[in-house]
């Protein structure tokens, strides 16, 4: 566990953050409750083991059997489309480091949409990303998570509009 935005040990290579490497660590540091982010949905459906009681698997996840990483990225929800780009290429950087030194390829999946830049790789931000992906190394990222804002059409639509 890498915690982007709070001070303590940072992970190798990088200069902030609380890196969090053994449950014990992770278990006295507890939880914290934000009203914005869907981490713990996300890491279900992708690795959940589906054990909620004696041999019931009905809701695995995708990829059961995997181990996850997790990066709480530094900024704050509103400051995502100002400040998040390179919190989020160290995410990904760190966990494909962390597969590279346990011998196991990996997806870095962000469960977050953005409709900043032209959405067509030719971004910095999408450059960087790209340079770090390859043979065992995969970033996957949601098509859109922009349901709560107005952009790309506004329009009133009537009843001969369907």
């Amino acid at each position: 566990v890498w915690e982007q935005k709070n001070g303590g040990t940072p992970p190798a290579g990088f200069s902030y953050g609380n890196e969090l490497t053994d449950t014990s660590a992770m278990v006295a540091k507890g939880y914290e409750v934000n009203s914005f982010s869907h981490g713990t949905h996300v890491g279900g459906i992708a690795a959940g083991s589906g054990f909620t009681g004696v041999n019931n698997l009905k809701y695995r996840g995708v990829a059961y059997e995997s181990d996850l990483v997790f990066v709480g990225i530094r900024p704050e929800k509103s400051e995502w489309k100002t400040a998040g780009m390179s919190s989020i290429i160290d995410a990904a950087n760190y966990i494909f480091t962390y597969a590279k030194s346990v011998g196991k390829p990996a997806v870095a999946n962000l469960s977050w949409g953005c409709s900043i830049g032209p959405n067509d790789g030719s971004s910095l931000f999408a450059q960087a990303l790209n340079n770090l992906c390859g043979p065992g190394r995969i970033f996957v990222n949601s098509a859109g998570n922009n349901g709560d804002e107005n952009i790309h059409l506004q329009k009133q639509f009537s009843s001969s509009d369907t």
